[in-house]
């Protein structure tokens, strides 16, 4: 019947009724979508004083017309927040970055491994923030492309595989080794030990 008709509310400005517009020929608006709050914006506490903060301002108006002004003023102050919030995120992983490769050398000259432990808490929190941040956005990707092995989830394992690499491994004993041989070892003796007290022992060898 009429496949282009659209409804378009406005705020109430001049009087007490909000105008309500029938468009028999709807144009799609090609703008930007609006911001959408992630998960990971509410792990921070200074995210929800933000919300808490900007609902309880006075507006005044119509019970609707304070409903929209607040959600769009909280609106505005988290995509604020969320971008200079993912800069410093960016800032800080390059500044981790720099200071893990600088206790990485610490290691291998004097094999003093904690300030490398310490870093390495440190980066914890910014891990997994970032792990509920693509999280969500793999599952989006994940539903847009379907449950299948698209060249999308191909091309994002096969980097992420390219990154990963051991440079050492915590042994029984609490010493580190850095020897490729003796990493091998230690993987292939752990995998030994859960095959050989598994059924099929025998093939425990071939296995591995």
């Amino acid at each position: 019947m009429h496949p282009n008709t659209g409804i378009k509310h406005f705020p109430i400005q001049l009087s007490d009724h909000a105008p309500i517009e029938v468009d028999t020929n709807l144009t799609k608006d090609k703008r930007s979508r609006p911001y959408k709050l992630e998960a990971w914006n509410f792990e921070y506490e200074d995210c929800l004083t933000l919300i808490e903060n900007r609902w309880n301002l006075h507006v005044n108006g119509s019970a609707s017309f304070v409903l929209m002004r607040k959600l769009s003023n909280i609106r505005n102050v988290l995509k604020s927040w969320s971008l200079n919030k993912k800069q410093e995120w960016n800032r800080k992983w390059s500044d981790f970055d720099d200071n893990l490769s600088k206790a990485l050398e610490g290691i291998f000259e004097g094999g003093d491994t904690k300030y490398y432990e310490e870093e390495h808490e440190r980066l914890k929190e910014f891990s997994r923030m970032a792990a509920i941040y693509w999280r969500q956005r793999t599952k989006i990707r994940w539903f847009i492309e379907g449950d299948t092995c698209t060249r999308y989830f191909f091309n994002w394992v096969k980097g992420r595989a390219g990154k990963n690499f051991i440079l050492g491994v915590k042994l029984s004993n609490d010493e580190w080794t850095y020897d490729p041989i003796r990493i091998g070892e230690e993987f292939r003796n752990y995998y030994m030990s859960i095959l050989a007290n598994s059924p099929g022992e025998d093939n425990a060898h071939e296995l591995v």
